[in-house]
């Protein structure tokens, strides 16, 4: 599999547009797991349950993450029944590692799931070289990381709110992309042996914007690629890119730069035809509620958002199947 990511170098994003905006189907959480207060930062799949990851910006040693059946969910969708049973699951040994890394620690990221494996990843403030991946046990209704087992990832170079937002395991091993990597002068993202924990740059193509989710199945991976917009997202990702960006991804808004811009599609690279390029599979509405997770459902995909806790007029989180 291996050599098959590495086809995936020194090439531009190749998008297809024959799809208008889909505006998905929401799927309302439990009520008690459905605030903004969460900012769920990822999902996975964890038998036939869907696992929900908070931000966590400050632990307080009985965190936990949260699951919804994935039958429930069918049954949202077929039925309209509301989704109302939920499980937790707590973070066991996460105040020892909060407290090695609370000066450093901006909440999580991504969540990879093989097994009764878990991996999630760690953002850091900013002016940090390092972020980091934690790995644990799923064990009945805990999940026990392991203090021991902390993984560094050095950041390919720093900006505004930047950590590695996405995380997939697959073929034994684990992808992990930072957020923003059209800035670098080759793309790369890191290939890490779960076992070892050894890692290895693999070269990606490269994406306009951020990605801010993967995952992946024998022959793609699949990313969100999301713009939110505003001051800080034009200097980091847009500034002085314009027109590179809109040769790369045409039928864009006239203007990038503002509040009031967004973007959003779902894309992917293709790992078996040798030439690895990014392309479009569909684009998703787009609000300022940052899509932030993702996984493979029936024939598409269930995205959740982080809920932006920041903005007040924004207080459930939505977690919506994107065909």
């Amino acid at each position: 599999m291996r050599y098959l990511l590495l086809a995936c170098c020194l090439l531009f994003v190749a998008p297809t547009f024959a799809q208008a905006t889909k505006e998905g189907d929401t799927i309302p959480l439990p009520a008690a797991i459905s605030s903004n207060f969460y900012e769920y930062s990822g999902l996975a799949k964890y038998n036939n349950e869907l696992l929900l990851l908070p931000q966590f910006k400050k632990c307080t040693g009985s965190d936990s993450l949260y699951s919804i059946s994935l039958e429930d969910v069918r049954k949202y969708r077929t039925e309209k029944t509301p989704v109302t049973a939920y499980k937790s699951y707590s973070l066991t040994n996460l105040g020892e590692i909060y407290n090695k890394l609370s000066a450093e620690w901006e909440g999580f990221e991504a969540i990879a799931v093989n097994g009764n494996q878990v991996w999630l990843t760690v953002e850091t403030h900013d002016g940090n070289p390092n972020c980091y991946v934690l790995t644990g046990i799923i064990d009945g209704n805990k999940i026990v990381l392991d203090p021991q087992n902390v993984l560094a990832l050095k950041r390919p170079y720093d900006c505004d709110n930047m950590g590695f937002e996405c995380l997939t395991y697959f073929d034994k091993h684990l992808l992990a992309l930072y957020e923003d990597n059209a800035s670098l002068v080759q793309p790369y993202g890191y290939w890490i042996d779960p076992v070892n924990n050894q890692t290895s740059k693999i070269n990606m193509p490269r994406l306009y914007f951020r990605i801010t989710d993967i995952c992946a199945d024998k022959e793609y991976i699949y990313g969100i690629n999301y713009y939110f917009g505003g001051k800080d997202d034009y200097k980091c990702y847009a500034a002085g890119k314009e027109k590179a960006i809109r040769e790369a991804i045409p039928n864009l808004p006239e203007r990038l730069e503002g509040n009031d811009i967004t973007f959003a599609r779902i894309v992917r690279c293709h790992l078996g035809d040798g030439n690895g390029e990014w392309e479009e599979v569909m684009r998703i509405r787009s609000t300022k509620t940052n899509w932030e997770g993702m996984v493979q459902y029936d024939k598409g995909f269930l995205l959740i958002s982080d809920a932006n806790n920041f903005n007040p007029k924004i207080l459930v989180t939505q977690l919506v199947y994107f065909e």
